[in-house]
């Protein structure tokens, strides 16, 4: 078996693979297919013998913020094996040259949405986020006003405009990624929402944009469905004028779904609990530390006195496997006995903060030896959303 990363012109062979495993139905003209001009991508394929290619995965770049910081980060997609290769070890082949390659290029963590959580564990990945999913009539919302402005992309407002909202937005939640103005308009803000039924409002006060939201106009038997998918607001009064402005679609859809970050509890916030319908929508999305140390390096901010931590059970990059002194000045490696260890997927939820220190001692594969005070404070449940897709 062959590994490589995929040059250019072999972008179409890698696109066909996916196309035939996630059910595309998309009617292409291969001819021009494969002299259109692309993008560069970091696309690695696994071939056989024969150099037919069976299998790629896509590393999308990005920087995330982990504890304050903006770490680089891998976005792992189209994951797809041909199903005449299946169960042959490409996927895990191409894993073993990437992540070692990743971390060896300055990556921190890698990220990808998983279609089956055991299948990813082998590789090092474990759940890391939750989302609250809300359905609800439009009427549910009735107890917030929006009094200000609200202008629909893209009249009377650009992509920047959107950016400056969401910048100090997702500086409050781990995991939240770096965007640009082209991320915005390739993913939420269309320039014709009316042919593709896709829109995104910028809200103002007193002059200032203070929140924005995006959404899709679904058909949905008996009345349309408005399924939000992005959301940012700058202060508390920005969040509640997304709640009335959303409210004023009574009479153009039937029902509301809309997701939000596990720290706000609509059912608490809405005049009748009862009108709101809500699930926690637990492990979409799967989180690896690709580096040990830069990821240690995002808690110095939070530790008081040092800390000797040692990570095991990482079977593709053996340098994470070790034990490091973590201090106000810093993280270094060390020999020293550790007063707490812990599995490297056990580092991937706490490093995040997707689970309190006390839920993941009950994973078993956490021992503390010393210290056990400290651990609470320097690994808290931390307030996490993502809505980008890769």
């Amino acid at each position: 078996m062959n590994v490589r990363r995929l040059t250019q012109n072999e972008y179409f062979d890698s696109d066909t693979v996916s196309r035939l495993c996630f059910h595309s139905r998309t009617e292409i003209d291969e001819e021009a297919e494969r002299v259109r001009p692309r993008e560069e991508r970091e696309d690695w394929g696994a071939f056989d013998d024969d150099g037919t290619l069976m299998a790629h995965i896509i590393n999308n770049h990005y920087e995330a913020n982990l504890n304050g910081r903006l770490v680089r980060m891998g976005g792992i997609g189209a994951v797809s094996t041909l199903p005449e290769y299946r169960s042959g070890g490409a996927i895990r082949a191409i894993f073993d040259r990437l992540l070692p390659y990743r971390r060896a290029e300055g990556e921190t963590i890698s990220c990808l949405y998983p279609f089956k959580h055991s299948f990813y564990r082998k590789f090092g990945y474990e759940t890391a986020a939750s989302v609250t999913s809300y359905e609800m009539r439009p009427q549910a919302l009735k107890g917030f006003t929006f009094d200000g402005k609200a202008r629909m992309y893209p009249n009377n407002c650009d992509a920047d405009d959107f950016l400056r909202v969401y910048e100090p937005f997702s500086k409050r939640y781990n995991l939240s990624v770096k965007r640009t103005s082209d991320m915005l308009k390739r993913s939420y803000l269309h320039e014709k929402p009316l042919a593709q039924r896709r829109f995104a409002y910028l809200l103002s006060a007193r002059g200032a944009d203070i929140a924005y939201v995006c959404f899709d106009d679904q058909w949905n038997e008996p009345a349309a469905r408005l399924a939000v998918t992005d959301i940012a607001w700058t202060s508390p009064e920005g969040f509640r004028a997304i709640l009335g402005f959303l409210a004023r679609f009574e009479a153009d859809y039937g029902t509301i779904e809309m997701i939000l970050p596990t720290d706000i509890n609509l059912k608490l916030l809405v005049p009748d609990a009862y009108e709101i319908n809500a699930a926690k929508l637990n492990g979409n999305y799967m989180l690896r530390v690709v580096d040990v140390q830069r990821a240690l390096e995002t808690l110095v901010s939070s530790i008081r006195q040092p800390l000797c931590l040692r990570v095991y059970g990482d079977e593709i990059i053996k340098e994470n496997n070790g034990t490091w002194i973590i201090g106000p000045q810093g993280v270094q490696r060390t020999d020293a006995a550790p007063s707490i260890e812990m599995s490297l997927t056990a580092l991937n939820q706490l490093i995040c903060g997707s689970t309190s220190f006390d839920n993941a001692l009950l994973r078993g594969d956490i021992s503390v030896n010393a210290g056990s005070e400290l651990y609470g404070d320097i690994f808290p449940a931390r307030p996490i959303f993502i809505t980008d897709r890769f």
